[in-house]
C-alpha cells in the first residue's frame, strides 16, 4: 500500500538522483497518496547508460520514510527527445502505485 502514515496524512517529496546529482522536489504538505510537485530539473547526462533513481517519501518529524522507487535508465529520458507517461512504482519488489514523468531531451548546444 502506498501510505506509510499511521496518523494523519503523509507529506511526500520525491528524491531524484543520477551518477553525480540528486534533487529533491518540494513537500507536498498533506498530499497523501495523490501528491503533485509540477517542478522542473535540469540534468546534465554525462552518460545516457546511467540509472536515475526516483525515491518518494514521507517527510516525518520523527524521521523521513520510503514509500517507493522507480529506476529507469536515462536512455529512456533522452528517446525521441524526451517523453510523457507512466510508470509504475514499487517498494520491497510491489508495485504500490504509479509515477507521471515527463522529460525533455537538449543535447549541448541544442536548445
Amino acid at each position: 500500500d502506498f501510505d506509510v502514515e499511521s496518523v494523519g496524512t503523509q507529506d511526500p517529496y520525491c528524491h531524484i538522483s543520477s551518477h553525480h546529482q540528486e534533487f529533491k522536489t518540494r513537500v507536498h504538505e498533506n498530499g497523501g497518496k495523490n501528491p503533485k510537485w509540477e517542478q522542473i530539473f535540469t540534468m546534465e547526462v554525462k552518460s545516457i547508460y546511467d540509472d536515475i533513481v526516483l525515491t518518494i517519501k514521507n517527510s516525518n518529524l520523527m524521521g523521513d520514510e520510503e514509500i517507493a522507487t522507480l529506476t529507469l535508465k536515462l536512455t529512456n529520458l533522452v528517446v525521441n527527445g524526451g517523453f510523457d507517461d507512466w510508470f509504475e512504482i514499487t517498494k520491497s519488489g510491489k508495485a504500490v502505485g504509479r509515477f507521471h514523468l515527463s522529460s525533455f531531451w537538449h543535447p549541448d548546444g541544442v536548445v
